[in-house]
C-alpha cells in the first residue's frame, strides 16, 4: 500500500543505512517511507503471498548494512533485502527458531533484536535471548548446535556494549549482566535486582528499556 501509514498504534521505528524509516504497528504491519525521495509504503501479511510479512505485530527492527530484520510477536523473525523493497514489492524471509528442544519454541515470541556485528545478532523472546547469525547458506535462527544465551524466561530488552557485554533486561528477574563472551564461555551472568535496603539498587524487577549515551552513562527504563 502506497502513500500513507496503516495507523497511528506504532510500537517501533529504525532507520536503516539506506535512508528508510520503518515504523512498526501494534497489529497492521509495517510502514517504510525514504527519507530522500518521500515515497511511503505499507506491508501487511498477505496468506496467499508467501514472500508477505509472516504476521502483523511488529516489535523491533535491527539491521546489517544491506538486509533489515524485523521482530515479530507470534512468528519469529523476517529479513528483508533493503534493495528489493525500492520497488515497494514485498519481499520478506520468514526466520523461525529451530531445535531439537521442543520447550524453545516461545522464541518466535520476538520483543527486541540486539546487533553484535553485521552477521550476528541477538534476539530477546518470551523464552529467553538466542543468537541469529548469517552464514554463507543464509540466515540461521538457533541451530541443533547453538544454546540460547538465557532461558529464563521473557526478555523485552537486550543491549550489548562497546566491550560485548551483554546487558540483559528481563520481564520479572532485573537486569542481567553477561560479561563478553569470548572471556566468558561459561556464559555466566551475575544479576541486579530490587533491593529495599540499598537505595541504588533497581526501582523495578522489570526492565522496559536500556541506553547508553555518549558520556558512556548507562540509563534503565523499568
Amino acid at each position: 500500500k502506497f502513500g500513507t501509514l496503516l495507523d497511528n498504534n506504532i510500537t517501533c521505528l529504525f532507520e536503516d543505512y539506506s535512508g528508510n524509516l520503518w515504523v512498526g504497528h501494534q497489529g497492521l504491519g509495517l510502514s517504510i517511507l525514504n527519507l530522500y525521495r518521500k515515497a511511503f509504503y505499507s506491508y501487511q501479511r498477505d496468506p496467499s503471498n508467501p514472500k508477505s510479512l509472516s504476521g502483523n505485530i511488529v516489535m523491533c527492527f535491527n539491521g546489517s548494512v544491506t538486509e533489515t530484520l524485523i521482530g515479530l510477536r507470534q512468528e519469529g523473525v523476517n529479513v528483508a533485502t533493503n534493495q528489493a523493497l525500492k520497488s515497494g514489492m514485498a519481499d520478506f524471509k520468514s526466520l523461525l527458531y529451530k531445535h531439537s528442544n521442543s520447550s524453545f519454541q516461545n522464541f518466535n515470541t520476538v520483543w527486541d533484536i540486539a546487533k553484535e556485528s553485521e552477521s550476528v545478532f541477538w534476539v530477546s523472546s518470551d523464552a529467553g535471548v538466542a543468537k541469529l547469525k548469517k552464514t554463507a547458506e543464509g540466515w540461521i535462527y538457533g541451530g541443533p548446535g547453538e544454546e540460547p544465551l538465557y532461558t529464563g524466561g521473557t526478555v523485552r530488552k537486550v543491549l550489548i556494549d562497546k566491550d560485548g557485554n551483554f546487558w540483559v533486561g528481563s520481564l520479572t528477574e532485573g537486569l542481567l549482566f553477561f560479561p563478553a563472551l569470548k572471556n566468558n564461555p561459561q556464559r555466566k551472568y551475575f544479576v541486579f535486582s530490587v533491593d529495599p535496603t540499598n537505595k541504588e539498587s533497581l526501582s523495578d524487577r522489570t526492565i522496559l528499556a536500556m541506553k547508553i549515551d555518549s558520556q558512556q552513562r548507562f540509563w534503565i527504563g523499568t
